[in-house]
């Protein structure tokens, strides 16, 4: 018996040594299926991103109901932030396509050619708006050409005047989008903008025209282009709002700040060292959201759409919101959204807990661009977007509805590593 005590021992500093080499105390004590013994996460979430190595093509409506934006030899704020946006993205720009008569493409013009055209009055037009021909030769035209994305510079008033029974092509208008989008395999953001609006006579009929800014190509690089469009019309002051169609939205990516009463594991969302003595710990989550819409860096709206739940009964709680949106990083347009949620963790009735978050994004009906969607009484009435409602319903349920991000796991646990 004498001989068994030391081999004991051994076996026990062996068994601890092996312990310690392989990690420790296991953090996962329940255990939770998304994270491993040693507490590292199980998969890594494939997170949102941008993709700012783009090739664009300009698509700019020349019809009727853009006149006013057009006047020959009057400045609006829509000739500026036009020619703003394209001079920005003319290093990486394919071609301007201009866009009347009957939907298809009447031609191309350099950027000056361009400017001087809309300068002078040249692309004021008669001609009606027809929306499906032109998303058509639009999408068929960026697939051969190479480009990455195309962005439709218009009014979106789809006026099928002169057709046969245009009341009926109104009604089937979104069925019409939704068939088109749905088929491309493309993703879009519309970003809406205001003008003032010139009349015949030269005077400013309306100081808030709409206007927009149809970005249509693969979701990561629609995403950077939007982000940049829509930082050059805020800076302008001309900025309303922007939606994404058909976008598989990605995780949410995150990070983290100082804990309070726990300690952060190998840059895991895991949490150590929580005692039952210490009352309470706090996680500052970090969520990165400039893949997002712009909506998102709204707190209100934020807090609307953060979801937070604990797997295993511990009481969770957000303590506080704070964003910090900024279009610029070191000088260059480039946009950073930053939204801090502390999240407030107490009466755990385990030896840990495991918090299950999201962010889920609004649909296209929590928009600002729905001011001018509301109570359209006529085609002609400047300060609206006629048909526009019909566009949004059918390219936002037809086919190409944005799915959620998946949720993300925070472990919380009351052992040391």
């Amino acid at each position: 018996m004498k001989k068994v005590v030391p081999i004991v021992l051994v076996l026990i500093v062996l068994a601890v040594i092996v312990k310690a080499l392989s990690g420790g105390s296991d953090l996962n004590t329940v255990p939770d299926k998304h994270f491993t013994a040693s507490g590292e996460l199980v998969k890594e979430p494939v997170t949102a991103k941008l993709d700012s190595q783009v090739v664009l093509s300009f698509f700019v409506e020349s019809s009727g109901s853009m006149n006013g934006f057009f006047r020959n030899g009057v400045p609006t704020g829509f000739k500026r932030d036009v020619y703003q946006i394209m001079s920005y993205y003319s290093g990486s720009t394919r071609d301007i396509n201009i866009m009347t008569n009957n939907g298809s493409i009447a031609g191309q013009m350099s950027l000056s050619n361009f400017q001087t055209a809309m300068n002078v009055g040249a692309l004021e037009s008669n001609a009606s708006t027809q929306i499906p021909i032109m998303l058509t030769s639009i999408i068929n035209k960026i697939k051969k050409s190479g480009s990455d994305v195309a962005v439709l510079v218009s009014d979106m008033k789809y006026s099928p005047v002169g057709s046969a029974a245009p009341e009926v092509l109104l009604s089937q208008y979104g069925a019409e989008v939704a068939k088109i989008a749905g088929e491309s395999n493309l993703a879009f953001s519309l970003v809406g903008a205001v003008s003032d609006y010139v009349g015949k006579t030269g005077n400013v009929v309306a100081k808030a025209s709409p206007y927009y800014y149809l970005i249509i190509g693969k979701q990561d690089k629609v995403s950077f282009v939007r982000n940049g469009i829509s930082s050059m019309l805020e800076q302008n002051h001309t900025f309303v709002d922007n939606l994404d169609f058909g976008y598989k939205y990605a995780s949410v990516p995150y990070s983290f700040g100082n804990p309070k009463n726990a300690v952060q594991y190998d840059h895991q969302p895991t949490f150590y060292g929580y005692g039952d003595d210490l009352g309470y710990c706090e996680i500052p989550l970090e969520l990165h959201l400039e893949s997002y819409r712009w909506l998102m860096a709204d707190k209100d709206v934020l807090k609307k759409c953060f979801t937070c739940k604990s797997i295993y009964g511990s009481k969770v709680q957000v303590e506080s919101i704070d964003v910090q949106a900024n279009n610029f990083v070191n000088k260059e347009l480039k946009r950073s959204v930053t939204a801090t949620i502390r999240l407030k963790v107490s009466n755990m009735p385990l030896d840990m807990e495991v918090i299950e978050w999201n962010v889920n994004i609004p649909d296209a009906g929590v928009s600002y661009i729905s001011q001018f969607t509301e109570n359209v009484q006529s085609e002609n009435d400047v300060t609206k977007s006629y048909s526009l409602g019909n566009f949004i319903v059918g390219i936002s349920q037809g086919g190409i509805v944005n799915s959620q991000p998946q949720p993300n796991y925070i472990l919380i646990t009351k052992q040391n590593p």
